[in-house]
């Protein structure tokens, strides 16, 4: 939730993360962050919608979080925290 309102493509979602992992940020949480960050943003939304149908929109929302979601797992399961 916290990436919706930010700007969080690639390149100035690092120093965003950088930040918040040194204020008790998971790196799991990171890194779901950076990638599903540059899904959920409002300008990539905004950017993306009127190109796609609602349905595709919908699904490609939802691949990010879902896509962030397992990869933070996985992070967090076999390189512990």
């Amino acid at each position: 939730l916290v990436s919706i309102p930010t700007y969080a493509n690639p390149i100035a979602g690092v120093p965003i993360v950088n930040g918040m992992v040194a204020l008790g940020m998971t790196k799991s949480a990171a890194l779901a962050y950076l990638v599903a960050g540059s899904v959920t943003t409002i300008p990539a939304m905004l950017a993306v919608l009127p190109l796609v149908r609602t349905r595709i929109f919908l699904w490609h929302i939802g691949a990010g979080l879902v896509t962030g979601t397992i990869a933070a797992y996985v992070f967090k399961l076999y390189l512990g925290e």
